[in-house]
């Protein structure tokens, strides 16, 4: 179980977030973005891309769920109420899928700041998914814009 007290910040493109220190986090610049891959010391991962605004948050939440369904074409995906996750704008999803003998789940999503789309993606097998899906939500919860905008705020 991840030392929740145990995170740190990283500040890119004018957003900034939080992960578990002990999640290794890779960034990738492209003309469409960044994405930072954060990698844990076991097998969950996460995924926090940054683009620019008139990126949709619904099209982006598609892409990435898209591109589970192909590598696993059994992936079975629910739509999160927003109340639930107690946000305010944007789609969230959870997934469910096989992969070899294991079970899987996956956290997705996307919402817009002021100047950036943010997507957020975790995934963990069901050994680690209640650490999964809390680092999922508090990654979304420390995700701030410059002027110190938080997630979901408008």
């Amino acid at each position: 179980m991840p030392d929740w007290s145990d995170w740190t910040s990283e500040k890119v493109d004018t957003v900034g977030f939080a992960h578990p220190t002990s999640w290794s986090p890779e960034a990738d610049r492209s003309e469409e973005g960044t994405s930072v891959l954060l990698q844990s010391d076991a097998v969950s991962f996460g995924l926090v891309g940054i683009y620019p605004p008139e990126y949709s948050p619904e099209e982006l939440t598609e892409q990435v769920l898209e591109s589970v369904r192909e590598e696993h074409p059994g992936l079975e995906v629910e739509e999160l109420a927003s109340n639930e996750r107690k946000y305010k704008e944007g789609s969230a999803f959870e997934g469910l899928f096989m992969t070899l003998d294991t079970v899987a789940y996956c956290w997705v999503r996307s919402w817009r700041l002021r100047t950036r789309t943010v997507v957020v993606y975790v995934q963990s097998i069901q050994a680690e998914s209640a650490d999964g899906e809390e680092v999922f939500d508090k990654i979304c919860q420390s995700v701030k814009q410059g002027g110190g905008e938080e997630a979901g705020e408008s």
